[in-house]
């Protein structure tokens, strides 16, 4: 019986070792295909291969020489060229008229080391450079180059360790003059009183708004000094009742009414009812919006914009609430509060707003209402393919609207992650596709297969994060594909207007 044991088992082993070997040889071969299939792709679409291997290939000084047929736009902004800023020298780089160093010094993909910067101490546009927020910024880093930085770019690297001490340090080098500088570095007590006369109300207006290191105890030994009107819009100070209370003649009420940090409540908001501005007060996301409190001020609140295009431009601009209520990310939106309000909603930012109560049902209910651009973009709208057939001409495929800086939306259907996407469903609408918005979908999976397919309508966008299909085609691309197919545009062999 023992001996019969072991035959099994090793007759098992045996049959494991072929199964295993089979799926070896099987994987090995799909690889070898898909590497044919991106060959392809890239020969069929030679300015896709070219603005993909700039952006994120590990380059070589041999790639390199391929000067001509590079994209150094992307090389400079977005390529990771750590390895190779490393391992090579100032010589190396001379030959290359190409590169950027000026792009290169706002490059956020490097990862930056006192070595690569002293290598290239010379190449570098040491604003971009102070400016970049990649920078692993030390005091060992800061104090070695400390007469080459562009002190005032730190203003706006909001990764750079202010502290006070630092200040101090280096306070030779910082503009007290500039607003910017007092905006946003710590002031200590000995710094204020140092430039409390030096400084204009402008200065002190900056300071108050703000500068995110203040706290009360400086304001109250400098309060004749510290604009009231615009620390009642700092979100960095800590607010209680009591303060509000205390210095109530004091405040600039518009201003205190868009501030999200103050200790909003049912009780706040009734004990300065006539004194709030209710436009803010609408705007306002730091309130936690509950049906029952939209009822006890419906007849104060704003459900849409009162601003013109002036105002609602520069709040786009930073991302805020403008159409009140309907714009509003706090709102507890239910089926019955839309209900309630239907006729002073603005559908065209609910349309957009992925806190509503998504359901097909929901969907359909207002289906003239809907503002379908917004709409395309949504992605917590419940689509399906039947949905997305049967309004097939109202959706938004492709959509070019600028986006604001803070503005994480997307606006068409392109871009939307939460699509049903599939093989068969980006064949379907092949023509209609943003295929520029596409690249960064990350709610498609693809393959090799479907990129042969469509090989000719793809692009590589500008934009510094690896996308999906990057992260698909790279296991198959290396040096010798790489090198290889610019030595074949270089000869003629692969036509670059194709």
């Amino acid at each position: 019986m023992e001996n019969e044991n072991k035959v099994v088992a090793l007759s098992q082993k045996n049959l494991l070792l072929k199964v295993n070997s089979s799926i070896g040889i099987t994987n090995k071969l799909i690889a070898e295909n898909n590497k044919k299939l991106v060959v392809e792709i890239f020969e069929r679409n030679p300015k896709f291969f070219i603005g993909l291997i700039s952006n994120f290939y590990p380059l070589t000084l041999e790639i390199l020489s391929y000067e001509k047929y590079l994209n150094w736009q992307k090389i400079s902004i977005y390529n990771d060229i750590t390895n190779l800023l490393k391992n090579s020298n100032i010589v190396d780089f001379n030959s290359i008229e190409s590169l950027n160093w000026e792009y290169l010094s706002g490059n956020k993909n490097i990862e930056w080391s006192t070595q690569i910067i002293n290598i290239y101490i010379e190449k570098w546009n040491w604003n971009l450079l102070s400016y970049n927020e990649n920078i692993p910024f030390n005091e060992e880093l800061i104090d070695k180059f400390t007469d080459r930085w562009r002190w005032y770019s730190f203003n706006t690297n909001y990764n750079f360790p202010w502290s006070f001490e630092l200040v101090e340090k280096h306070e030779d080098k910082l503009d007290f003059e500039s607003t910017y500088t007092c905006s946003n570095i710590p002031l200590s007590i000995n710094l204020l009183e140092k430039y409390q006369k030096t400084w204009n109300e402008h200065h002190w207006s900056m300071i108050s708004c703000c500068n995110k290191f203040i706290t009360w105890n400086e304001v109250f030994l400098f309060k004749d000094y510290f604009s009231w009107e615009y620390l009642s819009e700092n979100e960095s100070l800590i607010w209680t009742l009591e303060l509000i209370e205390q210095y109530e003649d004091k405040w600039n009420w518009s201003y205190l009414s868009k501030n999200k940090k103050l200790p909003w409540s049912l009780e706040l908001l009734e004990k300065y009812e006539e004194l709030w501005n209710w436009n803010n007060i609408s705007n306002n996301e730091g309130i936690e919006w509950t049906e029952e409190l939209i009822e006890r001020f419906d007849d104060k609140l704003l459900f849409d914009s009162i601003l013109n295009e002036d105002e609602i431009y520069k709040a786009e601009l930073y991302g805020d609430s403008i159409c009140g209520l309907s714009s509003n990310k706090n709102v507890r939106l239910s089926e019955k509060l839309i209900e309630k309000y239907i006729n002073r909603w603005n559908w065209s930012k609910l349309s957009e707003n992925k806190n509503l109560p998504w359901s097909v049902d929901f969907f359909e209910k207002h289906i003239e209402r809907w503002d379908w651009n917004n709409l395309s973009g949504n992605n917590n709208l419940p689509f399906t393919e039947v949905i997305i057939s049967t309004y097939e001409e109202r959706w938004t495929w492709i959509e070019n609207t600028e986006r604001s800086f803070y503005d994480d939306y997307c606006y068409d259907l392109s871009s939307n992650e939460h699509l049903p996407w599939s093989e068969s469903f980006i064949d379907k609408y092949a023509e209609r596709w943003n295929w520029i918005n596409l690249f960064y979908n990350k709610g498609i999976n693809w393959s090799v297969k479907l990129l042969h397919k469509h090989s000719d309508k793809l692009v590589c966008s500008y934009y510094d994060t690896p996308s999906p299909i990057w992260n698909e085609l790279k296991q198959y691309i290396d040096d010798e594909l790489v090198i290889k197919l610019l030595e074949d545009i270089k000869n003629g062999k692969i036509p670059l207007n194709v």
